[in-house]
């Protein structure tokens, strides 16, 4: 029989199609409903590339979560308040259009900026904010103007 492994399956978790299959080649395969996201022989190791999934947030006080998109853009439209909806190891890149010198106040959403004070944001082109949350903190970090 040599040392090859025969065909098997291993259903991690039917619940959401997760499975972990190998082939009498060796090769090992970690599949999501039927579509392979890494596999894994001998030779080299090769992955399913990720899209993010980007999102438009709307209104005045709009409840910030990753389950929108990990990815988000904002056009403001007035003044405005986000609530944070952010669960524990979630994090989203938020991109700020306020062509008409609106303000945010950050306090339903950011616990803790880097750097200590929200950053102000661009009249021209995206503010770029990273949100994350560790435990029930949101920590906010500047990442840049954008055009």
């Amino acid at each position: 029989m040599g040392g090859r492994i025969m065909a098997i399956t291993i259903n991690a978790d039917t619940s959401s199609g997760l499975s972990i299959t190998s082939d009498t080649s060796g090769i090992i395969s970690l599949q999501s409903n039927g579509t392979t996201l890494l596999n894994i022989n001998s030779d080299s190791v090769s992955a399913k590339s990720y899209q993010e999934t980007v999102y438009a947030v709307t209104g005045t006080t709009p409840a910030i979560a990753a389950t929108n998109g990990n990815v988000q853009t904002w056009t403001l439209s007035g003044n405005s308040t986000p609530t944070d909806s952010l669960n524990a190891g979630e994090s989203i890149t938020l991109m700020i259009d306020d062509g008409s010198a609106y303000t945010i106040t950050w306090t339903s959403l950011v616990d803790e900026w880097i750097g200590g004070v929200a950053p102000d944001l661009s009249t021209t082109g995206y503010t770029v904010i990273e949100l994350w949350k560790v435990g029930t903190t949101v920590y906010g970090a500047f990442v840049g103007d954008a055009s």
